[in-house]
């Protein structure tokens, strides 16, 4: 398969908080997995909101956080590479054709529930 991404991302700001930061975090999960439109999560990672979370709901974020770790995502979802990342410490993109060279799977079981990969992150460290 030929290597074939479209850049799919945005510049964003995320305010200075470490809830703000975890929302965000969790958002870019979303946004590679298409869980985005799902309304038991959206109070989740909306991070511009994040004082917004009452304690109990910080307490699920971070189970979230938790569950959806770096280690489940990387080189399955979020791909360290920089060449990839020209503008900002990481990028989305739209996935063309789903290729060998980074071992992008077309689903991931999160939950007991097949999640659709329909964009990958690459990072820069």
């Amino acid at each position: 398969n030929e290597l074939e991404f479209e850049r799919a991302g945005i510049i964003v700001s995320v305010p200075n908080n470490e809830v703000a930061r975890l929302m965000c975090y969790l958002h870019c999960i979303c946004i590679v997995i298409d869980c985005n439109n799902d309304a038991n999560i959206q109070c989740y990672i909306n991070y511009n909101n994040w004082y917004q979370l009452s304690i109990d709901e910080q307490k699920v974020l971070i189970d979230l956080c938790y569950a959806f770790g770096p280690d489940m995502c990387h080189n399955k979802v979020f791909f360290q590479f920089d060449g990839l990342c020209p503008y900002a410490s990481n990028e989305f993109y739209e996935i063309q054709r789903i290729r060998h060279q980074f071992l992008v799977a077309g689903s991931i079981l999160i939950a007991g529930q097949q999640r659709c990969i329909n964009r990958i992150m690459a990072f820069k460290i």
